[in-house]
């Protein structure tokens, strides 16, 4: 039996139900699939996992890192009122 994935994160691809899809949305055990020509569904993580032929066929690039807190220096540390940045007019 094939390992199935620990993680399943928004833009993998996967083949499921046959066909190639991309993950769009998760959802508590909800998983929002679309594919190639743009039809969504929703499966339950657990259904989709157990499928026959399941497999998750790339992985989305991560996301980068955050900058250091350093960098947030000089940044204020409560929003501004207003549109832009003073008192209401």
């Amino acid at each position: 039996m094939p390992a199935r994935p620990q993680l399943l994160s928004l833009g993998d691809r996967v083949r499921y139900d046959g066909r190639e899809h991309t993950v769009a949305a998760l959802h508590g055990t909800s998983v929002r699939l679309v594919d190639d020509a743009l039809a969504a569904s929703v499966v339950l993580l657990g259904n989709l996992l157990a499928a026959e032929g399941f497999t998750v066929l790339s992985s989305a690039p991560s996301r980068p890192p955050l900058p250091d807190a350093g960098s947030w220096r000089g940044c204020p540390k409560t929003p501004q009122s207003g549109p832009s940045g003073g008192e209401g007019t």
